[in-house]
């Protein structure tokens, strides 16, 4: 299940963190809570977010259905490097649930 979040405005007061890209040269991450957006085709369910969030981490918790919501949180690889991800729907899992951490 993903829950919406309100987007708020970027402005000179937004919160940033600097960190080097892939060639080294510093960056900037937005740390406000991004929007995390969702899109279904194929069998591939689709999320994104800002491309100023990308070096957020996407993660993922897989449980039974009477279980719910719990602690086992896991990092989706390669997430940090980009701002989309498609993964493949499994209908065996009993709930999926995706969030984005800084």
């Amino acid at each position: 299940m993903i829950q919406p979040t309100k987007a708020r405005p970027v402005t000179a007061d937004t919160p940033v963190a600097k960190i080097l890209d892939a060639q080294g040269r510093p960056s900037t991450i937005n740390t406000n809570s991004p929007v995390l957006t969702n899109s279904v085709s194929a069998g591939s369910l689709t999320l994104s977010w800002p491309a100023d969030h990308t070096g957020w981490m996407l993660q993922v918790q897989t449980n039974s259905l009477g279980k719910g919501l719990g602690t086992n949180w896991v990092d989706v690889p390669g997430s940090t490097s980009t701002n989309t991800v498609s993964l493949p729907i499994v209908t065996a899992n009993g709930t999926v649930f995706y969030r984005l951490k800084y």
